[in-house]
């Protein structure tokens, strides 16, 4: 036995309980999810590794308000053009958004980096999500689930596409 955060009030408990004791968030099925998101991210690193796309992409600054955030490079032109919050799976919170590839290129893989900041405005983590096999013209809507209780504010930090 071991003690966690809870990912919704932020308390210490007992990694065996199946449900925080003071907020009742569900903890044991979220098993598999963040295996899951383990892998996701692993992967994610191994292909950013090894991708031979050019590194010169502008910054994406991203932001919470609505405003749609961008990213260009020479060859390809993605567009984040909706991005707001939301609950996904769970009633965890997550960042939902749109996604558009304004290129006559099939992406084989799409994704979003997204910082997470407290009230404070100090960075407490990040999420992401990803997509295969973009098509031109194609809109993705993307959930990038948000497992630190206590962000209020995010900034849209990268897209990739390769």
């Amino acid at each position: 036995m071991s003690l966690i955060k809870c990912p919704e009030c932020g308390k210490q408990i007992s990694s065996e309980v199946k449900s925080c004791p003071k907020c009742g968030y569900p903890l044991k099925k979220f098993g598999a999810f963040f295996a899951i998101m383990g892998w996701v991210v692993a992967g994610l690193l191994v292909v950013s590794m090894f991708s031979c796309e050019p590194k010169n992409q502008k910054p994406n600054t991203g932001n919470n308000s609505g405003t749609p955030s961008h990213v260009v490079t020479e060859t390809k032109s993605v567009d984040v053009i909706e991005d707001k919050w939301c609950r996904g799976e769970f009633g965890t919170k997550a960042i939902c958004g749109v996604v558009e590839n304004n290129t006559d290129r099939q992406y084989s893989y799409v994704g979003i980096e997204i910082n997470l900041y407290d009230a404070s405005g100090v960075q407490i983590g990040s999420t992401l999500d990803n997509v295969n096999n973009l098509e031109p013209g194609g809109k993705w809507r993307f959930h990038a689930y948000v497992l630190e209780g206590e962000a209020v504010s995010y900034k849209i930090k990268n897209v990739s596409a390769f």
